[in-house]
């Protein structure tokens, strides 16, 4: 079934992105999602900004200073593809598959809203809203700050729940959101510029989909 003529969304329910279904809101013609963060309310990341004299470290090289000072070994990650959003009957809910760029080419399956799944579905095809969406207005936004989004990493994976964080460059530094898959996904799809998509290693191992042998 495609995702661009969607029907309408049964009884609210939770699902692995943390959104709750809910009936079609009037007005701008986008469903009404309650967000939440799957098992527990997200918290927003402090946002951290280098040392004013210091040139805007990636995200990795920030990782690996951290380590060197110290801190955490910094966590593998594994770069991701977008592949496809599809609602496969009788599931009520869409589900956005990521791929792993490298072999074995191991798959993500992210149930989310149907609103959701209804934004990322236009943003991969490009398709133009008579309105801005949350996620476009959110890119018009940044960009009219003169921030951008760096990197989409999803972080955790507990069941059928899925985690992830933005991370962000401003003319104030370099910041890390907490967010929902599906915002992720979304905003990097619609940014100009392309936003790599990432998993941590263990999270593939754990919850990644062998194409090959299906598990």
């Amino acid at each position: 079934m495609s995702l661009d003529q969607l029907p309408e969304p049964g009884p609210a329910r939770e699902i692995g992105d943390g959104a709750l279904l809910e009936p079609a809101a009037a007005g701008d013609g986008a469903a009404a999602v309650a967000a939440g963060d799957g098992a527990a309310a997200a918290e927003t990341a402090a946002a951290s900004e280098p040392d004013a004299d210091a040139s805007e470290p990636d995200a990795e090289a920030g990782a690996l200073g951290d380590f060197l000072n110290g801190g955490p070994l910094p966590v593998p990650a594994c770069p991701l593809e977008f592949v496809d959003v599809v609602l496969a009957l009788p599931s009520p809910n869409p589900v956005v598959i990521l791929r792993e760029t490298d072999y074995p080419g191991r798959q993500l399956h992210i149930p989310v809203g149907m609103a959701e799944g209804q934004a990322i579905a236009y943003a991969a095809r490009g398709i133009a809203t008579p309105k801005p969406l949350t996620h476009e207005l959110f890119v018009d936004a940044l960009a009219a700050l003169g921030a951008s989004v760096d990197v989409v990493r999803i972080t955790n994976v507990v069941g059928n729940a899925f985690w992830a964080e933005i991370v962000l460059s401003s003319p104030s530094g370099v910041s890390t959101l907490h967010c929902r898959p599906s915002d992720g996904i979304c905003l990097a799809l619609r940014s100009p510029m392309a936003v790599p998509i990432t998993a941590a290693a263990h999270e593939l191992e754990d919850a990644g989909i062998d194409t090959e042998t299906g598990g």
